[in-house]
């Protein structure tokens, strides 16, 4: 072996202990047991189908059909709670139990969380900055801390600037200008945390803050808010998106600590 070849080996060598020492190798990756799945999905008013005008319960159920003819028997189980933040998600509210909890008892395949629509409709109230984002991050690492355990391959949304939507822009919406400017900084601000969180816990992230759906009113219910069945069918199609490359094998899911195998799905269904 000649001087070159030693040297080169050598280096190789180091940077695979390297690896193993700082966590910084491959990215470990699970794959999905075979057969019908159980998937959870955690959510706010978003997730429970409010709006939707077909009586489908929003996007879960569109989602489960488009899930059937690649898994048969899946079965998913929509948590979603109209009006509930993340705290609420995390504790339970209006005397129903923690979304979280109960998720985490149903020992999922799959667990999704799209939360922080209400966190931001509430930031302006009150709190400083400060204490908006701080309580916001230690939720989301709670929420995905927690599921991380269960073993479950982790999803989770990206927000949409809420700001934009027609019924934020409404003069009896009782958001002023300064309300609104600050609550776009916050849905930048958690979209960060979401990023950062899913990165430290293998969660894969679907981005729904550059889609049009609710600035859309082709897409969008009465209230300006939120979506339409129109609106829920390419929901739907997002997630599955998002869902269908791991449920098939084409894509392996991310384990915790797996920092570079965090994917986005593309928020153009």
């Amino acid at each position: 072996m000649s001087h070159t070849q030693k040297r080169l080996l050598f280096i190789v060598s180091l940077g695979l202990v390297a690896s193993l020492l700082l966590g910084t190798s491959t990215p470990r990756l699970r794959a999905l047991p075979s057969g019908a799945l159980k998937i959870v999905m955690l959510g706010d008013s978003l997730t429970e189908g409010d709006g939707d005008d077909e009586g489908k319960g929003g996007y879960p159920a569109r989602l489960q059909a488009l899930l059937e003819p690649i898994r048969a028997g899946t079965k998913i189980i929509n948590l979603g709670k109209s009006g509930w933040d993340s705290s609420a998600l995390i504790n339970g509210d209006q005397g129903l139990p923690s979304q979280l909890e109960t998720a985490i008892a149903e020992k999922p395949d799959i667990a999704t969380v799209w939360i922080g629509s209400n966190d931001l409709w509430y930031s302006v109230y009150g709190s400083s900055d400060d204490e908006v984002l701080t309580n916001y991050q230690a939720n989301i690492e709670l929420i995905l801390s927690k599921l991380s355990k269960t073993k479950a391959v982790l999803f989770i949304a990206l927000l949409d600037d809420q700001t934009k939507r027609p019924y934020a822009r409404k003069t009896d919406s009782g958001y002023s200008a300064d309300d609104l400017k600050r609550m776009s900084m916050f849905a930048i601000k958690f979209n960060e945390i979401i990023r950062d969180q899913a990165r430290r816990y293998g969660a894969i992230t679907v981005d729904f803050f550059k889609t049009t759906l609710f600035t859309d009113n082709a897409t969008l219910a009465e209230d300006g808010n939120h979506p339409n069945a129109a609106g829920y069918d390419k929901i739907a199609k997002i997630w599955f998106g998002a869902l269908e490359p791991v449920i098939t094998g084409k894509q392996a899911a991310p384990t915790p600590d797996a920092s570079t195998a965090t994917a986005v799905a593309t928020s153009k269904p």
